[in-house]
């Protein structure tokens, strides 16, 4: 397979590999490398990881292993401090 490039959260990542023979048994090798990549947003929330990721075995059954460090996180919540005083 071609190495190929995206962005994911703005940042960018790499895909490279290959796919074995195609018979019985065809066998997967994929590995996906990015900085920065955002996992999880929602209102208020965001993390962002480094990824080294790798895909391999037989297509019917791979395997991911490779290292996931989480980066950054970002929680925000409005709170009303005009409630926090009593009524004050």
């Amino acid at each position: 397979l071609e190495p190929s490039t995206g962005e994911l959260g703005g940042a960018g990542f790499r895909v490279e590999g290959s796919l074995g023979p195609l018979g019985s048994e065809p066998e997967v090798e994929l590995r996906l490398t990015g900085e920065r990549l955002l996992l999880y947003r929602l209102e208020g929330v965001r993390v962002r990881a480094d990824a080294d990721l790798l895909l391999d075995g037989p297509l019917a059954a791979p395997r991911l292993t490779g290292e996931l460090a989480l980066r950054d996180g970002l929680y925000v919540r409005n709170v009303d401090l005009l409630s926090l005083g009593g009524g004050r």
